[in-house]
């Protein structure tokens, strides 16, 4: 039997597309997704590392997660 898969940065995609963010917390969500550091996504979208969190606050809250594990597993299934 042969099961076509999406690739992770689609599925991923496709899950920050179904939720209720705005774009900027759309951006920070896949970059956590990817595994990237608060630092580093603070960097490549040119906000601070407070910025970073406060969309990871409303992000956590939007989606009833808890941690970045928690996030990552909602954004992958």
């Amino acid at each position: 039997m042969v099961e076509r898969r999406e690739p992770l940065v689609v599925q991923i995609a496709d899950n920050l597309r179904e939720r209720a963010l705005s774009p900027m917390q759309s951006e920070v969500g896949h970059r956590v997704a990817q595994g990237m550091s608060n630092e580093s996504i603070a960097k490549d979208l040119s906000i601070s590392v407070t910025t970073v969190r406060d969309h990871l606050d409303r992000i956590y809250q939007k989606l009833n997660v808890y941690t970045r594990a928690d996030l990552v597993k909602t954004l992958t299934e």
